[in-house]
């Protein structure tokens, strides 16, 4: 059976459509979120892997937060660090926790995502420091 051309043409069409859609559907979700020149950013560094950063002199110094990669349904979890991981980061680090968390909670607040903190409940990324039931 032979495929008319106006519909071999259609086709690829809107094969084309749906790959691009896809494409900028992924490369959304790994872009970095920079908040302006505050200094310090959200990167998706791969599937799995979140870093907090921070601008020191002239380099970004990172913390990293995981992704459970379960392919479950929004809301997407991060995990934040564990008080016993925290203190293994930098100095620049210490003390902040909630400070730095919140921060992630921010960057996060309009891509469907909660925070979890392990020890304590999820946080919801659309209201910062919310408690989630």
């Amino acid at each position: 059976m032979r495929m008319e051309s106006s519909t071999a043409v259609a086709l690829c069409l809107s094969a084309s459509a749906v790959l691009l859609c896809l494409a900028y559907y992924l490369g959304n979700r790994g872009r970095v979120r920079p908040l302006g020149g505050q200094g310090w950013r959200l990167r998706r560094v791969f599937a799995g892997r979140w870093t907090y950063e921070e601008k020191i002199g002239s380099h970004w110094a990172g913390i990293p937060f995981e992704e459970p990669q379960d392919f479950r349904e929004p809301p997407y979890v991060v995990i934040a660090p564990s008080e016993d991981t925290w203190h293994t980061f930098p100095a620049w680090a210490h003390g902040r926790r909630a400070e730095i968390i919140g921060r992630v909670q921010l960057a996060l607040s309009s891509s469907n995502y909660v925070v979890e903190v392990p020890g304590g409940a999820h946080h919801s990324a659309c209201a910062p420091g919310a408690p989630r039931a």
